[in-house]
């Protein structure tokens, strides 16, 4: 892959340098009704060929963010059908959201809306059938919540300041739409494949703890809102077959009982 990949010929640029694109969403989703893509779905070519994906990762690994992406994009413009091409996107979108934790303002936010807008703008361009569709937005949302938590870190551990309007704005509305994905997944669950229904469920009520998580820590008088966090995080664990589903709901389990300095619980 070492080889192809210098045949490619892909230049390094420096993305994301200030003004490339504005502090808002295209709102990602219109959450057009998933139901009606379920009589489409067709089977996933849901790998990349043998060492891509691997590759991906080291470059990664290595911080090589810039050559990581420019390589999926290439590969993206390669393949025809909406399903292979929806793949790379997704691992485009991955690429985008761990360089993003290396960057600062305003290149951090400018890298995250321009995934969740990637992402909208193929799903309206490409059509993909309902599971890659689902799978893609639900990636959406998870991206939506990585801009919360960033800005949470980056507030704990830096200067102190209110949360940014991104974030804000991230917050409300993935909350909005991962509530909504999840009745949308029940509808459509007895027609796609039992795995994907399942993933799908796992990693959207991931989100919806988390995000109440990060809404009852900017509004800590609001025990309510602590309480839906907590109950999202329960439920999660008690939902989930998935170890490290389970894992991270723990975490948020314990997270919420120290915000509430309900060390007992602890």
């Amino acid at each position: 892959p070492l080889f192809l990949f210098a045949v490619l010929n892909i230049r390094v640029v420096v993305l994301y340098n200030g003004g490339m694109f504005p502090h808002r969403l295209l709102l990602i989703a219109l959450l057009i009704p998933l139901v009606a893509l379920a009589d489409a779905v067709v089977a996933r070519a849901d790998r990349p060929a043998d060492g891509e994906r691997e590759f991906v990762l080291q470059l990664q690994s290595r911080q090589f963010y810039d050559l990581a992406e420019q390589f999926c994009l290439r590969k993206y413009e390669i393949f025809l059908t909406p399903v292979e091409r929806a793949v790379w996107q997704m691992l485009l979108a991955d690429c985008r959201e761990e360089h993003a934790w290396h960057l600062r303002e305003p290149g951090r936010s400018q890298i995250l809306t321009h995934a969740t807008e990637s992402i909208t703008q193929f799903i309206r361009k490409e059509s993909p059938s309902a599971e890659p569709d689902l799978l893609l937005r639900v990636r959406q949302i998870e991206l939506l919540s990585t801009i919360v938590r960033i800005d949470a870190i980056c507030r704990e551990f830096g200067p102190q300041s209110a949360p940014g309007s991104l974030a804000i704005q991230a917050s409300a509305e993935g909350l909005e739409l991962a509530e909504a994905m999840l009745s949308q997944i029940e509808q459509l669950r007895k027609n796609i494949e039992r795995q994907v229904a399942r993933e799908a469920l796992d990693r959207t009520r991931t989100v919806v703890a988390e995000l109440l998580l990060m809404q009852a820590r900017q509004n800590p008088a609001d025990e309510a809102l602590r309480d839906r966090a907590t109950s999202a995080a329960e439920q999660l664990i008690k939902s989930s077959g998935d170890e490290e589903i389970r894992f991270k709901a723990r975490c948020l389990l314990a997270e919420s009982s120290l915000d509430g300095k309900n060390y007992k619980s602890f």
